[in-house]
């Protein structure tokens, strides 16, 4: 794990390719992008890195503990980032109807939704099963066509597949990517497509994709099982605004 003290906190410093997307000369203000993922309620043990945007991909509480969740959202919304943005994990799949009340309104709580931030557009993408089962009844490959094109950070939950070892779990071998997630994400082509949910890996937190720009980061902080109390430490990687509007 390769760690590096930022300000006296330790992250892990993705360095972004950047894609010619329309995106500013080196005068351009740098915006700080801070990310994490499968807290899984140990949040209060986690130092953060300033920076202009905080993103959880996530699993923030155990099993969907409504006081986790309540414990969750005031210590994101105590943190000192002008802006911040959620999405859902497994564990919070029966959030939606609570959200207005346990998040603060200034928190983007994206549901399938876009946000844009100094000019770059984040998509937030809740959690869907690669299984039509559940609460998880709709078509999912057609959610997934939703994500438009004009996507430059897409914020999932659980990984697309064939992704190096970041979507493969060392528990069984198996993927616990989304097949129809990585068939979107290879035509829009973000430049950066954050998620969690697998946290049984011991390969580098990004990768990328022969014939995609993307990068791709496992942003999850529980190492293994939750239980063990083994934490990685934040994603923070820098990207050029395009526009000066917050």
């Amino acid at each position: 794990m390769n760690e590096t003290s930022v300000d006296g906190v330790l992250c892990r410093i993705i360095d972004v390719k950047k894609k010619d997307r329309g995106y500013g000369t080196n005068q351009s203000k740098i915006v700080r992008v801070v990310v994490l993922s499968d807290t899984h309620n140990y949040h209060d043990k986690i130092k953060v890195p300033d920076g202009d945007v905080l993103i959880h991909c996530g699993d923030f509480t155990k099993y969907g503990a409504v006081h986790h969740a309540t414990s969750f959202a005031r210590y994101f919304s105590a943190q000192m980032h002008p802006h911040k943005i959620v999405v859902l994990g497994n564990h919070e799949w029966w959030f939606s109807s609570l959200i207005k009340r346990i998040f603060s309104p200034e928190i983007h709580v994206l549901y399938d939704q876009s946000v844009e931030i100094f000019g770059i557009t984040f998509y937030g993408s809740r959690f869907k099963s690669r299984y039509n089962i559940g609460c998880y009844t709709s078509s999912a490959k057609q959610e997934f066509n939703d994500i438009p094109h004009n996507t430059d950070v897409l914020i999932t939950h659980q990984p697309p597949d064939n992704v190096g070892g970041l979507n493969v779990s060392l528990h069984n071998g198996k993927s616990v990517g989304n097949i129809n997630m990585m068939e979107r994400v290879l035509q829009v082509k973000p430049l950066v497509h954050v998620f969690g949910h697998n946290h049984n890996f011991n390969t580098p937190s990004f990768d990328q994709v022969e014939g995609c720009d993307t990068t791709f980061i496992n942003c999850a902080i529980v190492v293994g099982k939750m239980s063990n109390g083994i934490l990685r430490s934040p994603i923070l990687f820098d990207l050029l605004a395009r526009s000066d509007v917050a």
